[in-house]
Formats: structure tokens, C-alpha cells, sequence
């Protein structure tokens, strides 16, 4: 049987880490050791955002003169500079590239593919996300691509359209070194998407450590870890995983590096078993920026230094012109389909601003009725809107997706979030709190709900207007608990503490993200349920004197 390779923890000497330190630099600076650097550029959680958006996450034309950022052609462009000043180079992608724009609502994989092609990835991950049209497209998707689709921990054994599809791991060569690359994904996909009956999708750690090992016999001297399982969990995976040096994920849209608010430091180093460094990276979202880890390696591949930080991608960088002619040919699709017709209503729904924002609004019911839909299968009870979001109404008769996309125009994705019943009533009470009629601004703030009720009163003093709150539970309505825990659906504007909700930001790293938008969601609502009867008011929301 094949030996493990030598960063598996042996029964040998343990020397602590300053000590291994020193020796490093003592080694190097008497010439006896010679590092070999390589350099990890990656994505993750691209969610179809294949051309440049603005910062409402709305698509950009290809030619425009305001602030936009990200796209394939952005990343093209750095990827190929990085590759002309370095010699070892790799271009890694940590899944769900599926579900977020229209790209993939009229191409589904298709277009990503070829972008990603021509960008020259090296090795993706399967991401929940690539699940959500079902195998069949998932199987097209990786047919047409250059590069393997990586998930050691989903047994596609028995679903003939996957069932040569996903790789464990790919073992490739940079500069006479060999690198082992291992993709694993949550296991949650199994309820999280719709990857039909037949696909199991196990723990990551046996995988994993089966793929080290048999990499290490095949003689892989660097071994990363390609995950789509979210940033603690891969710090854990860091830490208890023998013979790991460099994990890349993504999952948790979790943004590293020194700007404001990021979770934690670009890299974030942890010590594996054997007490050895193994450093962990994330992209945050949507290709805003490029990840760019350049690690040093001693002979025997143990990380001995490493340096980077996630590349901006804005319009100070250039865009490399093939992608952007690639692009162009997909928008001109797109602006076909915006004509197309989603669905039918009954009645029109008129303009919302005012309505909405001081109670509620037919519109608001919409939305919030198609958002708590969708985030169903996360195992939401409710959903909350804030009507800031809706920005115009719907005609009566055909409604098409332009409608859709003029009504609810920012990019919100929905999350669904683990609430305290404390904290949802403290986002009930800032809800009303500017809706006494005394107010100019912030008045966007008001919710619309579905799944949740409440009554409040105006004349109460602020922070103590919600008279009553209950939650549906599928049978019946109860009261709203202080001390019991809530699954609500939600923008993640709101999780991100916009228009005030400082209360719920605490709660959006942990959040699942649906990669659907608010019009997405009533997108899916209209084709699902057409023709639509316009929701009547005055069962949600009570305003009492």
C-alpha cells in the first residue's frame, strides 16, 4: 500500500510553530532549501453574473459609462495578465455558477460554459446551486466544458445522466510539481436544490481524506481542497484534515482580506493535525473581485510563505475584448427574452410607493407571497419585504419579464435566516417606526409579509407600536414567541443591515442563500400560478388607532 505523503501527522517529534519558523528561515537563508511559488487565482458564487453589474447588482450593457464591476471579461483579463508575469498559474472556480440573472433563466448553463472555456478555468466545483434545473442540465452543462467538475462526496452512480460526469479530484502539473485538486460540496444539496432521487451526497471528510491519499500515491506534492461547503466549515476541515495545504471555497458569499466588514483575513491560516499551516480562501460573490493566493512550498510541498489579496475588479480593470464580444451575442438574446411574456393578472396593480410604504399593499403581498414560495424548500415560515424595493406597478392583462424586472429593479437576493423571536419582533417594531406620517425619508423600511401577521398603532411611541404578531404554521396562526427561533425568508439588504436593520446583520453569514432575486421569485410565481388573482389586503397588516 501506497505511503501517505509527508505532511500526514507521524508519531515522530512535534517541534512548535516558532521553531519550525526559524528553521525555515535559517534553511532558506543558508541556501539549502529552494521554494517553488504558485499561484491560485479563483471564483466562487459567480450566480450568472457573467457581464458587468452595477452596485444594485443590476446587469450593465457591455458599453456603458457608469461604475460597474465583475464579469467573465474582467476576469479574462486578469487571469491572462497573471499568467504572462508568472509561470505557475492556476484558474479555480468553487462552484454554484448556476441561478442568479437572466443569463441563466434563458441559457441555463450554456453561456457560463463557454465563457468559462474561453476564460481558461482549470478545475471547478459542484455548487447546491448547479442542481436546480435538475441533472439533465447539470449533465449538458459539464459536457461542454474544457475542465472536470469536481465533487469526491456525491455518488452519481446510479443517475445516467451524471453518471461519468463528476470527478473526485484531477491531479495536473505546474513547473515539475504535482497538484492534487479535490472538490467536495455541502451535503445539504441534497435538500437545498432538486438533484433528483438518485444522487446521495455524503460527509466530505472520508472523501477527502481518500482522495489524499490516493493523489499522494500517484504523487501529488500539493494537495487543495475545491469546496462549496461554506467558510467554517471549511476552517474545520482545515484543521482536522491530515496531509491538506490549501483550501479554496465557497458557499457562504464570505469576503476575506482587509476591507471593511470582511469575516476574517485574506489568507486565514489555520493549523492542520500535524501543526502545519493550511491556508483558507474566499471570493465573496458574484466575480466583484478575483481571489489571487501566491504560496510558497519548501522541497517535501509544506507552505512555507504566502501572500494576496482578492483583486478588484472595477472599471479600473480592463476587459478583455473576446469575452466581451462573447457577451455582447448573449445580451442581444436577452433583450428578446425581457419582451417575453411570464405570465397573466386579472387586474392591474397601480404604482406602490405610498401605499405601501404606510401599510399593506397588494403589491407587497405579491412579492412577499412568491419570496416565502421560493424559499420553501429551505424551510422558511414567512417572508419579509421591505417596500423601498417595490418601485413599480404591474398591468393587467400580459405582464412580461421587463414588468417584473421595472418593478422590483435591485438585484436582492433572498436568504433565509435563523431569527430569534426577540430579534423578530425588534424588526417589526423598526419596520413601523417611520410610518407615523411624520416622516420624509426612510420610509422604505416598512415590511410586507407573507406567512406573518402583525397589527400596530401609530400613536404609540416608537419602539412599542406592534400591538400583536403571529406566524402561520401550515395549520394555524400563533403567537409570535420571543423565545422560539423563526426561518424567515428575506432580502439581503436587509440581513446586511440596510434601512436600518443593524438588528439582523449579526445573522447573515449563517443565512442560506436561494441565488433567486425578488424578481426571480415572482418570475417563478407568475409561471407557476398564471393567471394570477391580485392578493387582497387587510389580512396581513392592521393599523388600530
Amino acid at each position: 500500500m501506497p505511503t501517505l505523503r509527508r505532511n500526514t501527522p507521524s508519531p515522530g517529534r512535534k517541534f512548535p510553530p516558532i521553531m519550525v519558523l526559524l528553521l525555515v528561515t535559517v534553511l532558506t537563508l543558508g541556501g539549502c532549501a529552494r521554494t517553488y511559488s504558485l499561484t491560485i487565482l479563483h471564483t466562487n458564487d459567480i450566480h450568472a453574473h457573467l457581464s458587468q453589474f452595477d452596485k444594485y447588482g443590476q446587469l450593465c450593457p457591455e458599453t456603458t459609462d457608469k461604475p460597474c464591476s465583475g464579469g467573465m471579461a474582467r476576469i479574462a483579463d486578469a487571469a491572462r495578465a497573471e499568467r504572462a508575469q508568472e509561470q505557475n498559474v492556476l484558474l479555480l472556480d468553487a462552484g454554484d455558477q448556476f441561478q442568479g440573472t437572466l443569463y441563466f433563466t434563458r441559457f441555463k448553463g450554456q453561456a457560463a460554459a463557454t465563457l468559462m472555456n474561453a476564460v481558461g478555468y482549470d478545475a471547478m466545483a459542484l455548487g447546491n446551486h448547479e442542481f436546480d434545473a435538475g441533472p439533465q442540465v447539470l449533465a449538458d452543462f459539464s459536457t461542454s466544458l474544457n475542465f472536470p467538475l469536481l465533487a469526491c462526496n456525491v455518488d452519481a452512480s446510479t443517475d445516467t445522466p451524471l453518471s461519468d460526469r463528476i470527478k473526485p479530484h484531477l491531479l495536473l502539473e505546474r513547473g515539475g510539481r504535482r497538484i492534487g485538486i479535490i472538490g467536495v460540496i455541502t451535503p445539504e444539496t441534497a435538500f437545498l436544490s432538486s438533484p433528483g432521487a438518485t444522487l446521495q451526497f455524503n460527509d466530505p471528510a472520508p472523501c477527502l481524506r481518500q482522495s489524499i491519499h490516493d493523489l499522494s500515491a500517484q504523487g501529488a506534492e500539493i494537495i487543495i481542497a475545491l469546496s462549496h461547503n461554506g467558510y467554517a466549515a471549511d476552517l474545520e476541515l482545515a484543521r482536522t484534515t491530515p496531509g491538506l495545504d490549501i483550501v479554496v471555497g465557497g458557499h457562504s458569499h464570505t469576503r476575506l482580506g482587509s476591507e471593511p466588514n470582511s469575516a476574517g483575513p485574506y489568507p486565514t491560516v489555520v493549523n492542520g493535525p500535524s501543526e502545519q499551516p493550511v491556508l483558507v480562501v474566499q471570493d465573496g460573490q458574484w466575480g466583484r473581485n478575483l481571489g489571487r493566493l501566491t504560496v510558497d512550498f519548501d522541497d517535501s510541498g509544506v507552505p512555507v510563505s504566502w501572500s494576496g489579496q482578492p483583486l478588484n475588479l472595477d472599471n479600473s480593470q480592463p476587459r478583455a475584448e473576446d469575452i466581451v464580444a462573447l457577451v455582447r451575442g448573449y445580451q442581444t438574446e436577452l433583450a428578446s427574452f425581457r419582451s417575453s411574456t411570464v405570465g397573466r393578472l386579472q387586474s392591474r396593480i397601480d404604482t406602490p410607493k405610498k401605499q405601501c410604504r404606510f401599510g399593506e399593499c397588494i403589491l407587497g403581498n405579491l412579492v412577499a407571497d412568491a419570496t416565502l414560495d421560493v424559499s420553501l424548500q429551505a424551510g422558511a415560515r414567512a417572508a419579509l419585504i421591505n417596500s423601498g424595493g417595490l418601485r413599480a406597478g404591474l398591468p393587467a392583462g400580459e405582464v412580461t419579464l421587463g414588468n417584473v424586472l421595472t418593478a422590483l429593479p435591485f438585484a436582492n437576493e433572498i436568504l433565509v435566516a435563523e431569527l430569534p423571536g426577540q430579534i423578530l419582533l425588534e424588526v417589526l417594531e423598526h419596520g413601523v417606526s417611520r410610518a407615523d406620517g411624520t416622516h420624509d425619508s426612510g420610509t422604505g423600511r416598512f415590511l410586507q409579509t407573507a406567512g406573518l401577521r402583525y397589527s400596530w398603532s401609530p400613536s404609540r411611541p416608537e419602539g412599542q407600536r406592534i400591538l400583536e404578531a403571529e406566524i402561520f404554521d401550515g395549520h394555524f396562526w400563533l403567537p409570535l414567541n420571543p423565545n422560539d427561533s423563526y426561518r424567515i425568508a428575506l432580502p439581503d439588504y436587509l440581513l446586511g443591515g440596510g434601512d436600518g436593520y443593524t438588528m439582523l446583520k449579526p445573522f447573515g453569514p449563517s443565512a442560506y442563500t436561494t441565488s433567486l432575486s425578488t424578481a426571480d421569485a415572482l418570475r417563478e410565481y407568475f409561471e407557476l400560478h398564471s393567471p394570477l388573482t391580485t392578493p387582497g389586503t387587510g389580512n396581513r397588516i392592521r393599523q388600530m388607532p
